[in-house]
């Protein structure tokens, strides 16, 4: 069986294809495609996610079929909308085990589905690869689920650290989205402010589902003017600094790039 630490002790020393023959059952197929499953939110408000991870799948799933597959043998996406839903999320990958007999799992979903699914997958002992759930506890004390990109943790961090020695601010607001992957940056940000110097003077969980935020911006520059009639600069440092914060949350909810140390 392909764990956690088998796969890493042995990435220096096997082929890709050898690699792919590990992770084939002893029941399967020998004449039929090799079955690789996946599943995001391709329907509802964070389909743009999911729908640009399964372009990327099939993708490389093209790419590696026209080379001639896997010993001659095709590979194929097996694709289910969890629609972003944690309970949804568990009830694929069950299905995706018993009934489509997948051997791997692609994607990996959001922070908050991924989390749900993994006790599922690793119950199966069928690897998962997640694409782009950030948050901890995606794959922690999961062995058969593996994670390629950053933490939410550290992308927290590095908005941090833009945000006080690139941008020169010292005292924030941070609107929280207030699941998986958003408390994990927040987490980030707010470690990252302590230790750059800075403060947080202002700190709000918001929905998910949240769209409005005028009335948390008002908030907070009500909160920092309170008491003591501000300059005309420190009113635009206030205003500046959270609408900074606002537009990195709103990117992420909108399935933007910010690359904020560029």
């Amino acid at each position: 069986m392909i764990t956690r630490r088998t796969l890493l002790q042995g990435l220096g020393a096997v082929s890709l294809a050898d690699l792919g023959v590990a992770l084939l059952p002893a029941s399967a197929s020998a004449q039929g495609p090799i079955k690789l499953g996946f599943f995001g939110p391709l329907t509802g408000r964070l389909s743009a996610l999911g729908a640009e991870a399964r372009r990327g799948a099939e993708f490389a799933i093209r790419e590696f079929n026209d080379a001639g597959g896997l010993g001659g043998r095709k590979v194929e996406l097996v694709v289910y909308d969890d629609r972003g839903d944690r309970k949804e999320a568990v009830s694929v990958v069950r299905k995706l085990v018993e009934s489509d007999q997948v051997v791997a799992f692609d994607n990996g979903s959001l922070s908050l589905t991924s989390i749900a699914a993994a006790p599922a997958v690793n119950e199966a002992k069928v690897p998962m690869v997640v694409a782009y759930a950030n948050a901890v506890g995606a794959v922690k004390g999961q062995e058969y689920v593996f994670r390629w990109c950053s933490v939410a943790d550290v992308q927290g961090w590095v908005m941090a650290h833009h945000a006080v020695k690139t941008k020169g601010f010292k005292t924030f607001a941070m609107f929280v989205q207030d699941e998986e992957y958003g408390r994990g940056i927040a987490n980030g940000v707010e470690r990252g402010i302590g230790k750059l110097g800075g403060k947080v003077a202002y700190k709000k969980l918001f929905s998910p589902g949240a769209v409005c935020f005028a009335l948390l911006i008002g908030a907070v520059l009500t909160a920092a003017t309170a008491g003591a009639a501000p300059s005309a600069a420190a009113s635009a440092a206030a205003a500046e600094t959270v609408l900074f914060m606002v537009l990195l949350r709103l990117s992420e909810r909108l399935g933007a790039s910010y690359h904020p140390v560029q």
